[in-house]
């Protein structure tokens, strides 16, 4: 049956609610079994107060149904970041706190400026967005903006899963596939003191993203923060499908600073069953190596690298930290620092196969701690139980540290199934103390790694051994305590092993 029409058209308002429970919006608080029909929408300037608990919205507190809303504009003359406009608990949002989506909807040439503060499930634009249908629901986004004040930041802060677009973006059964048309900007630093920040989403389960041929995302934020599973796009994606996305799509900001302790990412933080497909490829040639290496990044911000004393793990120029799941064709840039598990594309991947990806890396880490472990041009740590290959890749980045596990592609990767490497390259000198490689720093595990193709170019050298048969350093492989097969590959790169190394090759 069609749901009742709920309509709102060329209004212009001003609040002042404080303290009013949950269930707040500046028009309406609770909007129930409706199709939603806004247009016109403008505030006074300033926009006003408005501050609830539970389902906080600047347009609607919570709405259970569908909506069309055309140009709405929210806005607040403060500059001041610590002023705080719109203030809510658990689901709060820019334009709506919680939206529970029966239908597919649309939002068109929506601009929120001002200040949004919560809890858990935080916004731009929506709070908590949710699907509990088996059918797939669109809600299509067309033309987006959060920005800053004239004089300061807008930011959006709170707990847990906070987006600048949606905080929580989820489906019980079937998916949500959001929908990117025309020109967005999100300026909006995104501040999250527990897990799950991100430029447009906190996170994001069984949500599909598409992108139009006219759509363009400007992600022009300068700081994304978060303990756990902070990224330039999303905090956290699962289960999402394929994404395919380039600069032309997303453009990340190459003053974009992301912080946290563990899983951060120029794109997100975790992948989870979700595979991110771009338009790289770099081509190799028998008189230039790789020929196509002056590519825009995708990614070309700082993780970390402010914090040169960071005890930070799982940070890639991609992702943190990836399972089941697929990179493919990407280039980035980023300056990373961390301890454990950092690579220029993942930090660490499980069960994940990456192709035609080159990094180009700033800070590794800082050489300060010991224990500095699993650090890989493209891979840092790498894990699975089913055979996984691993294609075109190219390392630019050196690697000067102190730590184990040093690799041009790879750190450490500990295999229980088959891996294949075809074609992988590296370009630049490492030097580690323990196990470094020029393609592998350290192979462990049960089944057997294969190499073909490949070079390494950089010097190896090991600072210090331990006098264990553990150390040892290599123009493709450092270590293995399994199975290698090394076919028509070359190393062109001197290996330098102080006295205390047993083995170097």
């Amino acid at each position: 049956d069609a749901l009742p029409i709920f309509t709102i058209n060329d209004t212009k308002f001003y609040v002042t609610f404080v303290d009013n429970g949950s269930y707040v919006g500046g028009l309406v608080g609770w909007a129930e079994s409706v199709q939603m029909d806004i247009n016109n929408i403008t505030t006074s300037s300033p926009f006003g107060i408005l501050t609830g608990k539970d389902n906080t919205g600047g347009l609607i507190g919570k709405l259970y149904g569908t909506i069309s809303a055309n140009n709405i504009k929210l806005t607040h003359t403060t500059d001041d970041p610590n002023m705080k406009i719109i203030t809510g608990n658990n689901r709060t949002g820019g334009l709506i706190g919680e939206f529970y989506m029966t239908n597919s909807s649309s939002l068109n040439n929506i601009t929120v400026n001002l200040p949004i503060d919560g809890h858990d499930e935080v916004g731009g634009l929506i709070g908590k967005l949710y699907v509990s249908s088996t059918s797939s629901f669109t809600l299509s986004i067309d033309t987006y903006n959060k920005s800053t004040g004239s004089q300061g930041d807008q930011p959006i802060k709170g707990e847990s899963k906070i987006g600048g677009l949606i905080g929580l973006s989820s489906a019980k059964q079937g998916n949500i596939i959001l929908k990117l048309i025309g020109e967005s900007t999100i300026t909006s630093p995104i501040t999250s003191s527990g897990k799950y920040a991100g430029g447009v989403l906190g996170q994001a389960q069984q949500t599909k993203i598409e992108f139009n041929n006219s759509a363009k995302i400007n992600l022009n934020i300068a700081n994304i923060k978060a303990n756990q599973y902070a990224g330039g796009f999303a905090g956290s994606l699962e289960n999402g499908g394929t994404i395919n996305v380039n600069t032309q799509k997303v453009q990340l900001s190459p003053l974009m600073s992301i912080r946290g302790n563990s899983g951060l990412g120029g794109f997100s933080g975790i992948i989870v069953s979700t595979n991110l497909k771009g338009d790289y490829k770099p081509n190799f040639s028998d008189t230039d190596v790789i020929t196509n290496k002056d590519n825009t990044p995708f990614f070309a911000g700082k993780i970390n690298s402010d914090d040169k004393s960071s005890s930070a793990q799982y940070i890639g120029g991609i992702a943190g930290s990836v399972d089941n799941s697929s990179i493919e064709g990407f280039y980035v840039t980023p300056s990373l620092c961390g301890n454990r598990y950092v690579g220029g594309i993942a930090g660490s991947v499980n069960n994940t196969t990456v192709y035609n990806c080159a990094a180009n890396c700033g800070v590794f880490n800082n050489g300060s701690y010991s224990e500095a472990y699993s650090l890989g041009g493209i891979i840092g740590y790498l894990s699975n139980n089913k055979a996984c290959n691993y294609e075109n890749l190219v390392n630019y980045t050196s690697i000067n540290d102190v730590g184990d596990g040093i690799g041009g592609i790879i750190g450490h990767a500990d295999c229980s199934s088959n891996i294949t490497l075809r074609k992988v390259v590296n370009l630049k000198n490492l030097t580690a103390n323990y196990r470094i490689g020029g393609i592998i720093g350290y192979i462990s595990g049960t089944s057997v790694v294969k190499i073909y193709h490949s070079a390494n170019y950089g010097d190896i050298s090991g600072k210090k051994g331990r006098w264990d048969k553990n150390d040892a350093i290599g123009g493709i492989v450092g270590y293995s305590s399994m199975n290698v097969q090394i076919h028509n590959s070359v190393n062109h790169g001197h290996v330098t092993a102080s006295k205390d190394y047993w083995g170097a090759g």
